[in-house]
């Protein structure tokens, strides 16, 4: 993530660059609208995580690292914790990013996933809806490889059966509205 600041004030300085993993489920609410439920986020900075969290966003510190070498990206997440940072490869990926994606091979599955244009959350037992807005994704072609599910049984989900989904973009510019009661 970068450039992370609230409207009209300039990023603190900390906040400009930092790595975030999430773990995220796409849901409906009874009227019908998409979004995205996080299960879990992961992010170094102990301010973010505590600002994020005191809306209820389930944010924890992890140790991370991501290194960029033109088309091969790597990943490392450390072991969640609220507070501390610990080191242990809990999560890796290397990422060979290949062409752009094709418009046929777009699905609506596809873009159902990288759509979704609300993040709900709980926070005080009230449901809430904030407004995600981003460009369409540029998608890539992509293939990864590593200790990929760690973070799922973090979240509470089973072993995945199924070979994993890849697929990258290099940039997508996002901005948040204000939350309303979902």
């Amino acid at each position: 993530m970068t450039d992370v600041r609230l409207p009209g004030l300039p990023a603190l300085p900390s906040w400009r660059s930092f790595p975030e993993l999430n773990i995220r489920t796409y849901v409906r609410t009874a009227d019908g609208p998409d979004g995205i439920w996080f299960l879990g986020l992961l992010v170094p900075l102990l301010s973010f995580s505590a600002a994020a969290r005191s809306i209820g966003l389930p944010y924890q510190r992890s140790s991370s690292q991501i290194s960029v070498d033109g088309s091969h990206w790597k990943y490392r997440f450390d072991t969640p914790h609220p507070r501390q940072l610990t080191h242990h490869d809990w999560f890796t990926a290397s990422v060979e990013v290949g062409e752009p994606l094709a418009e046929a091979d777009r699905t609506p599955w596809l873009e159902s996933v990288t759509g979704r244009w609300t993040a709900f959350h709980q926070r005080a037992g009230i449901l809430w809806g904030t407004p995600v807005y981003h460009e369409p994704w540029e998608l890539y072609a992509a293939s990864g490889v590593g200790n990929l599910t760690a973070p799922l049984r973090w979240a509470g989900l089973p072993e995945p059966e199924d070979e994993p989904v890849v697929h990258a973009s290099y940039t997508v510019h996002s901005r948040l509205g204000l939350p309303r009661r979902a």
